[in-house]
């Protein structure tokens, strides 16, 4: 009997050979490497830029608006105790103006009687309004208090208690003017001449303006009164 043996050829013995040939494996080089993160570079120092500005214009729209509606609050507030301002017998009324400063801050005092009636407060009657200054405690800043009492109780140089209701401030500043238009850093109708009447006030307020503090925002209203008074 006769065995015929085949062999077979060893290039099939091997799955990674291909005609005699290995296959290469394919990946990048360090130059390409190089290339990328060098645009990935750019791209960044593009976009990075434009993101910062950006983040910084919303911070500084959110601090405006924030002064802004705390100022607007402020001054309608006042202006409407002051709207509401109570007549004695004869038409006068009971206001005190004092020109104050608080560290080289100017931080005006005021009080009056008034018949303003808040929707928090059901007590009705006239009401002793003052509005005073305290340093913030970072002595850099003013903030505003409000009291309302029926009685005087304590000494206007003594003024404590009350609500906060406005903040952050440079200064604070009252300028009264009479029936003839003469302007007056204070006022005192128990100390006034009788020939005077108060016919208007203005009031001013000043904040601190972070990107340029030569330029603070300032915030100014007035109230007249009857020319009766």
């Amino acid at each position: 009997m006769i065995f015929i043996t085949t062999l077979s050829d060893s290039s099939n013995c091997c799955p990674n050979h291909r005609d005699g040939k290995l296959d290469r494996i394919k990946g990048f080089t360090l130059l390409e490497i190089l290339i990328a993160m060098t645009l990935l570079a750019l791209i960044f120092s593009t976009i990075l830029p434009s993101y910062t500005s950006t983040a910084r214009i919303i911070k500084e729209v959110e601090y405006q608006a924030d002064i802004y509606e705390m100022a607007r609050i402020t001054l309608e507030r006042i202006k409407e105790d002051l709207e509401s301002i109570y007549l004695k017998a004869g038409n006068n009324i009971t206001l005190k103006g004092d020109d104050r400063e608080i560290n080289d801050k100017q931080g005006d005092f005021l009080r009056f009687r008034s018949r303003v009636h808040l929707p928090l407060d059901d007590r009705e009657g006239v009401k002793i309004i003052s509005y005073y200054i305290e340093e913030n405690s970072d002595k850099e800043m003013l903030s505003l208090y409000r009291t309302s009492n029926f009685e005087l109780e304590e000494d206007v140089e003594e003024e404590k208690g009350g609500h906060i209701i406005c903040t952050d401030l440079l200064s604070i500043n009252y300028t009264f003017f009479d029936d003839s238009e003469q302007e007056y850093d204070y006022w005192d109708t128990e100390k006034t001449e009788p020939s005077k009447k108060l016919a208007r006030i203005v009031i001013s307020l000043e904040f601190a303006n972070e990107n340029d503090q030569e330029r603070p925002y300032v915030f100014m209203t007035g109230v007249a009164f009857p020319t009766i008074l």
